[in-house]
């Protein structure tokens, strides 16, 4: 049985929710705990290991705690050590409800190491705190002839090198089979015969595959055409609304400013040239929402701040917008490129966008 538990944040006088955190260390029932930051998730997680080691094994590696990240592994290893080299040499004791819960449970895994001789305080890897990574590592080093992979296979941390590779694999593999070549060639038709830019999609794309190698598998579900259309759809407006937080977080800072400048310089463009993909900016009456409804906004948003190769502007003139009379105008759109002008994140993702 499961049962969805959400702790409030700790007070440092009494904790109001005490009795829902008391269930979460029932062993006979699994819990998904969700609670703010600060609220104490990782003092119930250690309690219930704990708790685990004193009652509920007869070795420790028996007990399998699995993190997304080694510094939320270490700090989870550190907690459970600092408890019971607490127990073991400080004779003080704590008053806070939940110190002296966690008090109790590391004295009585103490009393079990004791007593099955695991001696841990001198031997801490035996408890096993792992990331996903490394606990898919372990197994398949275990299993090399099931896994097919080398005894000696590890992780990196930045695969992008071998995205490249099976990418170049891919796309040579591509160019010989016709009914995927006719598809290849308008794909390059539609970036300009840009080869790296074709790579770079393939790449980012391995790097997010958690995202839609579950749509693969749908499809395969007899979807109608219109059915899968839609899928794809969705997942589309999902990247595309990453791309737009993430710019909408960093440009928001001078949003006010941004606005001002860039419906001046729409208002320009739209006499001259109405079709020039800036004059989105003309209507705004405020900096618009990181949604895909307002992706053309964006998109007008980077024509203003990046060249046709998606560098930093260095300039504005009246093509942009910034006619030579008004060099106020001018200098306060200068003045916000030099701003943002050193942020690559930013740069990326307005580049992504209008991709």
């Amino acid at each position: 049985m499961t049962e969805l538990i959400t702790p409030s944040k700790a007070s440092t006088h009494s904790i109001p929710d005490q009795l829902v955190r008391e269930r979460a260390l029932n062993l006979y029932h699994s819990f998904i705990v969700q609670a703010p930051a600060g609220s104490g998730k990782t003092e119930l997680l250690v309690q219930r290991f704990l708790i685990l080691l004193a009652q509920a094994c007869q070795s420790p590696e028996e007990i399998l705690a699995i993190t997304f990240t080694r510094k939320a592994a270490a700090e989870m290893r550190h907690r459970i050590l600092q408890a019971l080299h607490s127990a073991a040499e400080d004779s003080s004791h704590p008053t806070e409800p939940h110190g002296q819960k966690t008090r109790a449970l590391a004295e009585a895994v103490l009393q079990q190491d004791l007593r099955l001789q695991w001696n841990l305080l001198n031997n801490p890897q035996r408890l096993r705190i792992l990331t996903i990574d490394a606990l898919c590592l372990s197994l398949t080093r275990r299993m090399p002839l099931l896994a097919g992979l080398s005894p000696k296979v590890k992780t990196i941390d930045n695969a992008k090198d071998y995205y490249l590779i099976a990418t170049r694999r891919l796309l040579s593999h591509l160019t010989t089979e016709q009914k995927y070549a006719d598809k290849l060639a308008k794909l390059q038709l539609h970036l300009d015969n840009r080869i790296d830019l074709i790579e770079k999609l393939f790449i980012h794309m391995l790097a997010r595959r958690d995202q839609w190698l579950p749509h693969i598998m749908v499809h395969r579900k007899n979807l109608t055409s219109n059915e899968f259309r839609h899928v794809l759809q969705s997942g589309l407006h999902h990247i595309v609304h990453e791309y737009l937080f993430t710019c909408y977080e960093i440009l928001a800072v001078e949003a006010d400013e941004l606005m001002y400048v860039l419906r001046y310089a729409a208002e320009n463009l739209s006499v001259e040239n109405p079709d020039h993909p800036s004059c989105a900016c003309r209507n705004l009456t405020e900096f618009p929402a990181p949604v895909v409804e307002n992706h053309s906004a964006f998109i007008a948003i980077a024509q203003f701040l990046l060249t046709q190769k998606n560098t930093w502007r260095r300039t504005v003139d009246k093509r942009d917008g910034f006619p030579a009379d008004n060099k106020p105008l001018k200098a306060r759109m200068m003045g916000l490129l030099q701003q943002f002008n050193n942020n690559e994140t930013l740069r990326v993702n307005l580049e992504s966008i209008r991709l």
